[in-house]
């Protein structure tokens, strides 16, 4: 199977941890392991789930989960605003939400980062700098 995950991090024991906006911060605080985490971004109305990738030495906010297709991403503005999928199974196929994506980059710099997959199993990543989600009134 290929895989397609779109991380972001920010630069500078059940799993809720009150009072943390993104997942360095969960890192920081010593949870290493890969899972998901109930953060609350600044500015954001509630508090919501992510899976954190607490590999590579850092915590990082995963996205976007591709593995096989079987989440249709063929979807409206509304849905892609608040997000989609299954984002508690392992295999599970989602995008967070331009919204919730907009309250985690408004809180600092953060970088982007794309984990591939093939189907042979070649790994490959791509990191870009000043990732930002803007409001969606910004044109």
């Amino acid at each position: 199977a290929h895989t397609l995950n779109l991380f972001i991090k920010r630069l500078s024991k059940s799993l809720l941890l009150s009072g943390r906006g993104h997942c360095s911060e969960v890192f920081d605080d010593g949870n290493v392991a890969s899972g998901l985490y109930v953060i609350r971004p600044d500015g954001a109305p509630t508090s919501l789930s992510v899976y954190c990738d607490m590999n590579n030495g850092a915590g990082w906010t995963v996205f976007q989960r591709r593995r096989d297709g079987k989440e249709s991403f063929d979807r409206s503005w509304v849905e892609y605003k608040h997000g989609f999928g299954d984002l508690f199974s392992p295999d599970g196929e989602f995008w967070l939400g331009n919204e919730p994506l907009h309250h985690l980059t408004s809180q600092g710099t953060y970088d982007l980062r794309i984990n591939m997959e093939d189907f042979e199993g070649n790994q490959r990543y791509a990191e870009y700098k000043n990732f930002k989600v803007d409001d969606e009134q910004v044109k």
